[in-house]
């Protein structure tokens, strides 16, 4: 399995197939020391390739990716729990993260809940909302209009607006 460093310091990648990263800004870690790293679970872009998303059993971040010699250090987020059930965005393996172009909109799954999509404002550090679906949510893309949810059989169309149901799409492939 190919995986890679991210020395969030000097904001570069190393491909490696050793460890996987670790989230973290400081401290930072040597390229050795595997007891600090941590796997990642999920690598993505938003829609216009303008930000990288990777996501860990502990944590996710965001990165700039505007520049070809140095991420940006957009967002970052750890597991942590408030006494406001709003502002409590469990970070737990993460397995997907999608970001609204470049706003401060994220859709997020956890495996520890894999049927629930969360969508969350980072800036504001609060839950918008939640989905729960069926089955495990696959895949979610957007668009400034839309948001498409894929599960094993089908898939679900909302308004990214309000996040009302417009239509669904069944499958079967038997």
């Amino acid at each position: 399995m190919f995986r890679c460093i991210l020395d969030v310091e000097n904001g570069a990648l190393w491909p490696l197939q050793v460890i996987a990263t670790r989230l973290t800004t400081v401290p930072s870690m040597s390229r050795d020391d595997e007891l600090a790293a941590e796997e990642l679970s999920f690598v993505g872009f938003n829609q216009d390739a303008t930000s990288l998303a990777l996501g860990a059993a502990s944590s996710y971040a965001l990165y700039s990716i505007k520049k070809t010699d140095k991420l940006d250090l957009i967002h970052e987020s750890y597991r942590q729990f408030s006494d406001d059930k709003k502002k409590n965005v469990e970070v737990c393996e993460i397995m997907l993260i999608e970001r609204l172009f470049s706003s401060s909109l994220l859709m997020l799954v956890s495996t520890q809940a894999p049927r629930k999509l969360r969508i969350y404002h980072f800036q504001k550090n609060n839950e918008i909302c939640a989905q729960s679906y069926t089955n495990t949510v696959l895949a979610v893309r957007l668009n400034r209009d839309y948001m498409v949810v894929c599960l094993e059989d089908i898939v679900y169309i909302h308004t990214v607006k309000d996040m009302k149901h417009v239509c669904e799409v069944y499958f079967n492939f038997q």
